[in-house]
């Protein structure tokens, strides 16, 4: 797939040097001047701490995306990952020690709407295609969003803290080479819908769709799509009831 020949091909790749394996992970084949910007400004100001650091890359940091609305704050030590393929609507909160990796994105891109908070040490990884997070989303800390092909996140959607939305599956039929030379693939894309609460640690699996208003409790671990207003628990999960039901 695209996604692993970007990063484990460059690793592996013995005629490249080190600078030029790490400026494909980082920025891809942007300009030398891009890539020098780009280590410029996060290097100085990625780390600096308090209002100041807060202030710092409120100024500088937009020039790395592609879009940036106003009142977008980003916090310490934020890893990011192709920038120039990175939305970010208004008022888009990152916490400290998040990590944006729009390496594996298609043209879509990784794209974050409006009102929307990362929270800390939470990862949105486009590893083979785009991620859509719809606006006013929650993230809480944690979180690991990693799409194998596309993962689109309805708008009002709250994810408690470690969080895991992806997957995808390795090839496995043959015993002769490991299973992780094999190559991967996706069932489709994941679809969470508006207004979901997904609890503590739950898990959407690979292809998975959830309709609207779906609440996961903690640790469910959604393998088949739920439909509109489902309360599910459980592994695998399974319906336990539907919202606004009569007796519900």
């Amino acid at each position: 797939m695209e996604g692993k020949e970007t990063l484990q091909g460059r690793l592996a790749d013995k005629g490249s040097s080190a600078v030029r394996k790490y400026r494909g992970i980082m920025t891809g084949d942007r300009s030398l001047w891009y890539f020098m910007k780009f280590e410029l400004v996060t290097f100085l100001l990625g780390y600096v701490p308090g209002a100041l650091g807060l202030f710092l890359r409120k100024v500088f940091y937009p020039s790395l995306f592609r879009s940036v609305g106003r009142g977008v704050v980003i916090g310490r030590n934020v890893s990011l990952r192709h920038p120039h393929k990175i939305s970010l609507g208004e008022n888009v909160y990152v916490d400290e020690g998040c990590l944006l990796d729009a390496q594996g994105a298609d043209e879509m891109g990784l794209v974050v709407g409006s009102d929307v908070i990362i929270s800390r040490n939470s990862m949105l990884i486009c590893k083979y295609g785009s991620i859509h997070i719809g606006d006013r989303a929650n993230f809480g800390s944690n979180c690991l969003i990693g799409s194998m092909g596309r993962i689109e996140v309805g708008a009002d959607t709250l994810f408690a803290a470690n969080c895991y939305v992806g997957g995808g599956m390795y090839r496995m039929d043959r015993t002769d080479i490991p299973v992780a030379k094999q190559g991967s693939y996706t069932r489709g894309p994941i679809v969470i819908g508006e207004g979901c609460w997904l609890g503590a640690a739950a898990v959407v699996a690979d292809g998975v769709r959830l309709g609207r208003h779906v609440v996961m409790g903690a640790g469910a671990v959604a393998v088949k799509d739920l439909p509109d207003y489902a309360v599910a628990v459980g592994v695998p999960a399974r319906v336990l009831r539907v919202r606004g039901e009569s007796g519900s």
